[in-house]
């Protein structure tokens, strides 16, 4: 019987007032830190589109049909980009396809707010296929699979 392989990786909480905070986790996207708000609620992993074009040596992103509903009020066009690598933790994923939309309003909130650089969303794909689970106390995600 193979044994799960089980990575613990460190969370940061981003408290914008008394009452709201995100989560952040930091990870490498080909080799490259990048943060991710930490989005249970996101049903695909997205990039923000100058850092996918960043991360992946990307000129041109393929277009998807299907708009992005969220990061706001409006729809957002898709495009898509493959990842050689994104590695969380100890988990190395090679291939990955990502969303790709324009976060620069939420980049720019985030820089003001709470002076962090945000690159984009790890969403519930990525954390479903990995069995997380978020500890609030110890400030961890803890992800598996095998």
């Amino acid at each position: 019987m193979q044994r799960k392989k089980i990575t613990l990786i460190p969370l940061q909480l981003l408290q914008f007032d008394e009452y709201s905070c995100h989560l952040l986790i930091t990870i490498k996207a080909n080799g490259e830190p990048c943060n991710l708000l930490l989005d249970t609620g996101a049903s695909k992993s997205v990039f923000d589109k100058k850092s996918a074009q960043k991360f992946t040596k990307t000129k041109k992103l393929k277009i998807l049909d299907d708009p992005a509903i969220g990061l706001g009020t409006q729809n957002h066009e898709v495009s898509e980009a493959i990842f050689d690598t994104l590695q969380l933790g100890s988990i190395i994923i090679k291939n990955r396809a990502c969303g790709v939309v324009d976060m620069g309003h939420v980049v720019k909130l985030y820089k003001q707010t709470v002076k962090v650089t945000l690159h984009g969303v790890l969403g519930s794909d990525i954390l479903l296929e990995y069995g997380a689970v978020i500890d609030y106390r110890d400030l961890t995600l803890k992800l598996g699979k095998g």
